[in-house]
């Protein structure tokens, strides 16, 4: 029996590709003993798991990736095991995905200053009802025959400080990590090795981040190795996950690849 488990996986409720059911169904050819759905800033696709799961026989945690900033530092907080119906925590969510939308509109109406012309109420309409993401704007622009694949888009275009960047709501991590507690759940640093310093993740921890994900397809060995060690000196869960999205040419030998042992849900579900 495969008692391993991807906790790092996005739906078509934010910037994937593949249906909740689908995803599912990935999930148990692949054999995994424990899954998580962890959407940006939405728990909708938390939510219609919860809907199917009797028909899959793998434990599924609840989870969303959380856009919070460390002052002006964008950072990406995993959040598991909190209450899909939170009233607070679901506020907050709403509220994230209207900046979202708002910051979609702004970008396209950047991208009309460069002659690229894009109908940002079909790209709502494709997004189904999903936070809108700059994934999403690129698919349009890709489509729209303007880039000639993803990477142009958000190398040329769209990617952070580039003549079509549109920032997003701040979302204070202190305050992000009170919340997620409030509603039952963990805290998980993404990706550190991406952009966390050694100061920002001291901070984190002192404001109660309760683990890291050390397994994920950006990190070698070498970071591994470094962020583990993190975890057992400072006595946080090391976590870890495809990040799978489906868009990318890297995801599918990558799904099945980064996982972890089971019992790192037990640990995330323990009070």
């Amino acid at each position: 029996m495969n008692l391993q488990a991807d906790l790092h996986t996005h739906t078509v409720h934010s910037d994937g590709v593949l249906t909740v059911k689908q995803l599912f169904d990935k999930a148990k050819k692949a054999g995994f003993s424990g899954f998580s759905i962890t959407d940006h800033d939405t728990l909708s696709g938390v939510v219609e798991g919860l809907t199917i799961i009797d028909n899959y026989n793998f434990k599924f945690l609840s989870g969303v990736e959380l856009t919070t900033h460390v002052e002006e530092k964008e950072i990406h907080l995993l959040s598991y095991g909190v209450d899909p119906f939170h009233e607070e925590l679901n506020a907050k969510l709403i509220s994230l995905q209207k900046s979202r939308e708002k910051r979609a509109e702004i970008i396209v109406s950047k991208l009309a200053d460069h002659d690229i012309n894009l109908d940002m109420a079909l790209i709502k309409k494709k997004a189904k009802g999903a936070s809108i993401t700059r994934p999403h704007i690129a698919k349009e622009m890709l489509e729209g025959g303007y880039v000639k694949n993803f990477k142009e888009a958000f190398d040329v275009y769209i990617g952070d400080n580039l003549p079509a960047f549109e920032g997003k709501e701040k979302f204070d991590i202190v305050d992000a990590i009170r919340l997620v507690h409030e509603a039952g759940g963990k805290t998980v640093v993404a990706h550190p090795n991406k952009y966390v310093t050694k100061e920002e993740m001291r901070f984190m921890i002192k404001n109660g981040l309760d683990g890291i994900e050390v397994l994920h397809p950006s990190h070698n060995e070498h970071h591994i190795r470094y962020w583990r060690r993190w975890c057992i000196e400072n006595k946080l869960i090391a976590t870890g996950g495809s990040d799978y999205h489906g868009s990318r040419p890297y995801d599918e030998d990558n799904f099945g690849r980064w996982k972890v042992n089971v019992e790192v849900i037990e640990k995330l579900l323990n009070k």
